[in-house]
């Protein structure tokens, strides 16, 4: 609009003072080296497009099949403009994948999961055996607790059954005295029994015996 308005009010406008005196132009060198690249890359692509025709690398024929498949699947899902950001991003990562730096990359990136999937497998097992450890301590415990307890079960019954006998033998030898007819010495009779009521003798007044037991 400012060149328009302008011309109409004089001849010598805007654009006639910026303008050069003379176009500048590319130079030739850079535009054959430029020219002969895409040539180059021409005649490469027409290559290799017989080369996964014809099946001369079957890896390079498999991968093209499944790329075309997959191109053709996904334009039933997805709008044209992504298919073109998609590929225009394969074409540029593809190279970098493909180049000897990119290798070395997926390299590191592969040896550094490794590493960490046998870090991860060496807690594993160290929390197995730290698991192991503890069963073993909480089974020993529990045994030597069931052992206790059984020692001191074993411990009460044999006090028990030797109380017993010695209020058995106690009696036995008031058993003249009961035979004879005689009261026998309360006394006598409440230290025989102590032991099964768990008392000394003295604390508690039994009643005397009956003659006709």
């Amino acid at each position: 609009m400012t060149e328009f308005t302008s011309r109409l009010f004089s001849a010598d406008s805007l654009s006639t003072r910026l303008r050069p005196k003379e176009y500048k132009k590319l130079p030739e060198s850079t535009l054959n080296a430029t020219l002969r690249d895409i040539h180059d890359l021409i005649q490469y692509a027409v290559v290799q497009a017989q080369k996964l025709v014809f099946g001369e690398d079957l890896d390079k024929t498999f991968a093209a099949f499944l790329g075309f498949t997959t191109l053709y699947w996904l334009t039933k899902f997805i709008p044209p403009f992504w298919l073109t950001v998609m590929g225009v991003t394969s074409i540029f990562v593809a190279p970098l994948i493909s180049s000897p730096h990119g290798r070395g990359v997926a390299h590191d990136a592969s040896e550094s999961a490794k590493e960490l999937a046998e870090v991860a497998v060496e807690k594993g097992r160290r929390l197995a055996q730290n698991g192991k450890i503890k069963a073993a301590e909480l089974s020993s415990t529990g045994k030597q607790s069931t052992a206790d307890l059984s020692m001191n079960a074993s411990g009460t019954a044999s006090d028990l059954s030797g109380t017993v006998v010695e209020s058995v033998r106690k009696l036995s030898q008031m058993a003249p005295e009961f035979d004879a007819g005689k009261q026998p010495d309360s006394d006598h009779l409440q230290n025989a029994v102590s032991p099964l009521s768990g008392q000394p003798g003295g604390e508690k007044t039994y009643p005397a015996a009956d003659t006709g037991l």
